[in-house]
């Protein structure tokens, strides 16, 4: 895990840097005159030979100071924490909506295939696939919030809740219908397999069968996706965030991005890295607890 966060760390510092532009320049303004963008480097140190640039930064990301915003004039971690919590309820919330909808549909359709469950399950997964979230989520603000009012036309208020709604159900319906398609996948190979046939052929109810054999086998391959799911989203969601006004963390990003703010940048992808790394970790514990046959010794 130290090694990926500090190869993460070092590609995006360098790549950062390589991106054409002057931090300087974009902080001080096109009106800007040459001494006033000289020392505007200077305070930030851009002055300096990369390769220092970058001992530096190692040094101060090794004690945890992730470094000081070239835009916000704060502390990167201070201004991280001040939206992560808005990313993170979006986050939690379609992966939430990603089970709600997807395991039941999955489980319908696998089920009793070639049904009119089976067939609407897969018309979802293939309508959910296919309709972009911004689209998507243009959509159910102009029919649900213009048009209707029946939720906030974006940003984040009171109450919460209400706020959320639009946004992470935008965001967890493409997941719902991957996880449709896997599940009912999965749960096909698994209730036609040998030892499903054998209990089903010596009259075990179908609940036990579905609820007890099948579905820990089927939701192993759907806690991967999940993990990674959660690790992405924490990372920053930048289409749902611009598209419903939010100020999470991926639409902070984006804004370093255009003035090239390289702390913000390194320290927003290098959080993203730390929730995919130690989901990776989370996830792979948690085989053992869904299949017996899977020991860490």
């Amino acid at each position: 895990m130290l090694v990926i966060l500090f190869g993460v760390a070092t590609v995006t510092f360098f790549v950062a840097y390589m991106v054409p532009g002057d931090p300087a320049r974009m902080i001080a303004g096109p009106g800007a005159t040459a001494g006033t963008i000289a020392s505007i480097r200077h305070q930030l140190g851009l002055d300096e030979p990369l390769l220092h640039q970058y001992v530096v930064y190692m040094g101060r990301l090794l004690s945890g100071n992730l470094g000081i915003s070239f835009l916000r004039k704060i502390p990167v971690s201070q201004a991280i924490l001040q939206r992560l919590g808005v990313t993170a309820m979006i986050a939690v919330g379609g992966v939430v909506w990603e089970l709600a909808i997807g395991i039941p549909v999955g489980i319908a359709a696998a089920w009793k295939p070639r049904s009119i469950w089976d067939r609407a399950g897969t018309l979802f997964a293939l309508l959910g696939l296919s309709a972009p979230p911004f689209w998507l989520g243009l959509l159910l603000l102009y029919y649900l919030a213009f048009q209707h009012s029946f939720f906030p036309l974006g940003g984040i208020g009171h109450p919460l809740f209400w706020y959320l709604v639009l946004p992470t159900f935008t965001l967890g319906i493409g997941g719902a219908a991957w996880y449709t398609r896997m599940l009912r996948s999965s749960m096909l190979e698994i209730l036609r397999s040998p030892y499903m046939q054998m209990a089903r052929a010596k009259g075990m109810p179908n609940r036990i069968l579905l609820f007890r054999h099948a579905m820990p086998n089927a939701l192993i391959p759907l806690i991967t996706m999940v993990g990674m799911d959660l690790a992405y989203f924490f990372g920053g969601v930048l289409i749902i965030e611009v598209v419903f006004g939010i100020p999470g963390v991926g639409q902070q990003a984006w804004r370093a991005v255009q003035v090239l703010d390289i702390p913000m940048i390194v320290g927003t992808v290098l959080l993203a890295a730390v929730f995919i790394v130690v989901m990776n970790v989370i996830v792979d514990l948690s085989y053992a607890f869904l299949d017996p046959r899977i020991r860490y010794r």
